[in-house]
């Protein structure tokens, strides 16, 4: 069986990962959303936050019961690990100088995850700042990358494909208007995105962004949403149809040049 890594090499087609905190989801709220994740399911599904009240095994478990795609970590910090998850993005945050976030933590989970025999995928995280202060920069006690300075996202980027990581995962968290704009992205080396051997680009949106989503790179391979409990469920629906609409676009056009979208 192919891993999801695998899979998501074959860049003839976006895909879509929904990302869930289970602090935002009580029992009833975690069955309504396991009913819409059935209706409309994403070809991955995430689990973590910055800071957990509730054990993450707990959503883990109900999610890979429940709904059919891959369950995978999204780890906030050492605690957050499930050996009933099917994999983990092994988050690197090389946007900041913590070196518990950037080595530390690894460290200690590496036997656990050793043990476990869950995929593990390497990814650096950039987190790009955006006004305001965030879940993120407080807990890792980092400074984002400053938004006017692509340059130095490219740079990042650059560093986390030369140290042999799978994904790259940018996040803004939720500015209108959205700082990873489409002049963001023609700044990236083609090779990085694009190439056999690149790095594959993974990019947050959120479902309060009410920015028409003009954060949807078009060099994205990877898109995730990350739900707000009572609001998403239309976008949800919305935003599995878009992707869908681009694989049908990339597939007529037989072209690995992704279509920039407005909605």
């Amino acid at each position: 069986m192919k891993s999801f890594y695998d899979q998501l090499r074959n860049r003839s087609k976006k895909r879509f990962a929904l990302l869930v905190d289970p602090d935002k989801y009580d029992d009833q709220a975690l069955d309504r959303l396991i009913f819409h994740i059935n209706q409309h399911p994403p070809d991955l599904i995430l689990v973590g936050g910055s800071l957990l009240f509730k054990p993450i095994d707990i959503t883990v478990t109900a999610l890979k019961l429940g709904t059919h795609p891959p369950v995978f970590v999204f780890p906030g910090n050492v605690i957050q690990l499930s050996d009933q998850a099917d994999g983990i993005l092994f988050l690197s945050l090389i946007s900041g100088r913590n070196p518990e976030f950037l080595i530390g933590n690894h460290v200690l989970a590496a036997p656990h995850l050793n043990r476990s025999g869950i995929e593990i995928i390497p990814t650096g995280y950039m987190f790009i700042e955006n006004g305001k202060s965030t879940s993120v920069e407080y807990m890792s006690n980092t400074r984002p990358i400053p938004a006017g300075k692509p340059e130095i996202a490219v740079a990042h980027a650059l560093t986390a494909e030369y140290f042999g990581m799978k994904y790259v995962y940018l996040e803004d968290d939720d500015v209108v208007p959205p700082i990873l704009s489409y002049d963001y992205f023609p700044l990236f080396p083609m090779d990085i995105y694009r190439g056999d051997e690149g790095v594959l680009f993974c990019l947050e949106f959120s479902v309060s962004n009410n920015s028409d989503g003009k954060n949807i790179m078009s060099n994205s391979i990877l898109i995730y949403l990350n739900t707000i409990r009572g609001i998403w469920s239309t976008k949800l629906h919305v935003m599995i149809c878009i992707i869908k609409i681009i694989n049908l676009f990339i597939c007529k056009k037989k072209t690995t040049h992704y279509p920039f979208l407005l909605w």
